[in-house]
């Protein structure tokens, strides 16, 4: 039986993005045998993305459900991604692995909160950090008719206490449209699509066929 040895597990912890197919196998052997291995749970997330795998989006539940601090998964997953200055149009399917990048933290909180609220804990572990999510405002924004609004060019005279309230159209990504449709939250997602058809209002072909295909999907959950 094949096996992976220490020299071969240190090399991938300091190469993730190099994990193979067979090395996510042999990974996945690790964490049955040793199920509160945290390292190997995090790059075996990095060998299913590698591979696009059907597996990487209930892997990365299951691995935020033993993680104390969820902010440190969250940068593990979007290392070496920079933020995004717009919306990426590729095509969706479901059970493609979600791709988080470094300004979707509020994504990511979505996509774990159908998962376990709080992190298994060992009786070693300090409590975990607690986390505020956006839920309630996005759901709020969502269930309006939202008109997205160009912001005015910032001035010299800014108002530090307004800048810290959190605005809902900035989180309204694509990410998040394909959360709710990867959580078979359909009527969301159409939504959060449209919402994004105005903010940007090139690509609102794009995200026109992605809202087809969305009521498809919901009209054959209800038959």
């Amino acid at each position: 039986m094949v096996t992976m040895n220490r020299s071969q597990f240190t090399k991938l912890t300091l190469n993730p993005e190099s994990v193979s197919k067979e090395q996510t196998q042999l990974l996945e052997s690790i964490i049955t045998e040793f199920p509160f291995f945290q390292a190997a749970k995090v790059l075996q997330l990095k060998g299913l993305k590698n591979q696009n795998s059907f597996q990487y989006n209930q892997a990365l539940k299951k691995c935020a459900a033993h993680t104390s601090d969820r902010t440190i998964l969250f940068d593990f997953i979007t290392q070496n991604r920079p933020k995004k200055s717009e919306e990426s149009t590729a095509d969706f399917k479901e059970g493609t692995p979600l791709d988080f990048n470094t300004n979707e933290e509020h994504s990511f909180l979505e996509w774990l909160s159908i998962a376990t609220p709080t992190p298994i804990q060992r009786s070693n572990e300090e409590p975990p950090k607690k986390i505020i999510s956006n839920n309630d405002l996005i759901d709020q924004f969502i269930e309006n008719n939202p008109k997205i609004t160009i912001k005015p060019a910032k001035g010299k005279n800014v108002d530090l206490a307004k800048n810290q309230k959190i605005d809902p159209q900035e989180l309204m990504t694509e990410t998040l449209a394909r959360v709710y449709w990867e959580q078979k939250k359909y009527k969301k997602a159409v939504q959060a699509f449209k919402i994004l058809s105005l903010k940007y209002p090139e690509k609102s072909g794009f995200f026109a066929d992605q809202i087809k295909k969305l009521k498809k999907a919901q009209a054959s959950k209800n038959n």
